[in-house]
């Protein structure tokens, strides 16, 4: 319950998707943009940055990033240039 306290997301369709994606279904095709929202920091390297900001101003002090595809270095770099853009 507390997993999707929030999130728009009711206990039924959290229980449904994670049954249907355990069952094989490919996630892409499972999951709308509500768990994008719930549950990742998505975007351009600014809006993430922007969401981080709003993770630390709610107390989180930790995130883990994770960058997956063939361009994840490009991604990688992406974001890296936005921080320091950031803190200019």
């Amino acid at each position: 319950e507390a997993l999707v306290l929030g999130t728009g997301i009711s206990d039924e369709d959290f229980a449904s998707a994670s049954g249907r994606i355990r069952a094989g279904e490919d996630p892409a095709e499972v999951l709308d943009d509500r768990y994008a929202v719930a549950f990742s920091i998505c975007g351009t390297p600014e809006q993430c940055l922007a969401l981080a900001r709003d993770y630390k101003a709610a107390g989180i002090d930790e995130i883990a990033l994770t960058f997956a595809g063939a361009n994840a270095g490009d991604q990688i770099a992406a974001f890296g240039k936005a921080i320091i853009a950031a803190e200019r």
